[in-house]
């Protein structure tokens, strides 16, 4: 499937309405075979012209990502076969799904998951799940029994000597979400979410309201993913003029060990010396709220307080965050796969880059950003 171009067609109205349509054959809502609405309905529904309706849907055309045949309509068509036709996508652990490996971030492979598996199938492709540990000893063996239009997504981190088997074989790779600070990923044809400047913008749109003491919890060096949310917290401020934040070491995301970790922070103090918080995840950010409700501090009048990532519980507690796209990149990660990787799997390409959107809840004071 192309992408396509709204510059020939100038309405607003039109463009949101390919825009809208794209978005649900994209997502699966339309899928292929299914009738689009008559040129009639959308007219009316959009308050556009029929002959606009005619010319969106030739536009839709002229993308493969519809058919029209006179006297039936347009419908959805059927993505055509994608070079790769098979797919694997390799988990470092056989626990990486389940409560017993890591309740904390079981929901991040999950939903990824999710995510790649919507974009396989869009594309027509197969889907396979391999986990490194499983396969052991015997990962020469699958590497070299990969058929030649096969391609491979590593979660996390991707073992050296799969990929230089990969390479030698020209069969095409790439790592998601992988460590952005180590030196072997950043090596590697590689889909990652924009941590640093997604939690700069987020924290930029806090201090606008006027907090100018800033603190951090969590890790701020030799963390894969956490180092840059630090940093990007720290390029807010420093565009801010304030200084470098106090620093709040917490090496767990168990929310029981940030709650005792700020308990004991604040015990030692007569009035929390930051009004703005940050916290390198969600679930340090939640220990950290009850432990500010301990101690009679008010959030947001007192202390603003930002978390990453968006899990379920952060609705519930009120809390602002910075959602981590999981599901939208692990489906953008198999489309870049078969059309920017694939295109030459001997050279780096461009990294595939989402942008993390902040979530505005009570702890920052929703109603300041709405």
């Amino acid at each position: 499937m192309q992408d396509i171009s709204l510059k020939h067609h100038r309405s607003p109205a039109v463009q949101r309405l390919l825009t809208e349509l794209v978005a649900q054959i994209r997502s699966g809502a339309l899928r292929p075979g299914d009738y689009l609405p008559s040129a009639h309905t959308l007219a009316a529904q959009y308050g556009i012209g029929y002959v606009s309706v005619i010319r969106a849907y030739k536009t839709l055309s002229d993308a493969g990502l519809v058919e029209t045949v006179r006297g039936r309509g347009a419908f959805v068509r059927a993505a055509p076969p994608a070079a790769l036709t098979d797919i694997t996508i390799v988990l470092g652990s056989q626990h990486s799904l389940t409560l017993e490996g890591n309740p904390h971030t079981a929901w991040v492979f999950q939903w990824m998951l999710n995510g790649m598996n919507a974009g396989t199938l869009a594309r027509n492709a197969r889907m396979q799940i391999l986990f490194a540990d499983v396969v052991g000893e015997q990962w020469r063996a699958v590497v070299d029994g990969l058929p030649a239009d096969s391609g491979i997504l590593f979660l996390m981190s991707a073992p050296p000597a799969w990929v230089m088997r990969l390479h030698r074989r020209g069969i095409p790779y790439g790592v998601v979400l992988p460590g952005q600070y180590s030196a072997w990923e950043s090596e590697l044809p590689r889909a990652i979410a924009d941590y640093r400047g997604s939690v700069r913008d987020a924290a930029a749109t806090v201090l606008a309201r006027g907090p100018r003491r800033a603190a951090f919890l969590g890790i701020r060096e030799d963390d894969d993913h956490e180092t840059p949310r630090y940093m990007g917290f720290h390029d807010a401020l420093e565009a801010a003029g304030i200084a470098e934040p106090l620093f709040i070491p917490c090496p767990s995301i168990d929310p029981a060990v940030a709650r005792a970790t700020m308990r004991d922070y604040l015990a030692a103090r007569p009035a929390p010396p930051f009004d703005f918080l940050m916290c390198g995840n969600d679930l340090r950010a939640l220990g950290a709220l009850e432990a500010l409700a301990e101690q009679g501090v008010r959030v947001p009048e007192d202390v603003a307080v930002l978390g990453f990532d968006d899990i379920p519980a952060a609705t519930t507690a009120g809390l602002s965050t910075v959602r981590l796209p999981v599901r939208d990149l692990g489906e953008a990660s198999i489309h870049w796969l078969l059309d920017t990787v694939a295109a030459d799997p001997t050279a780096l390409p461009v990294p595939l880059i989402l942008p993390c959107q902040p979530i505005w809840r009570a702890s920052t004071g929703t109603s300041a950003f709405a």
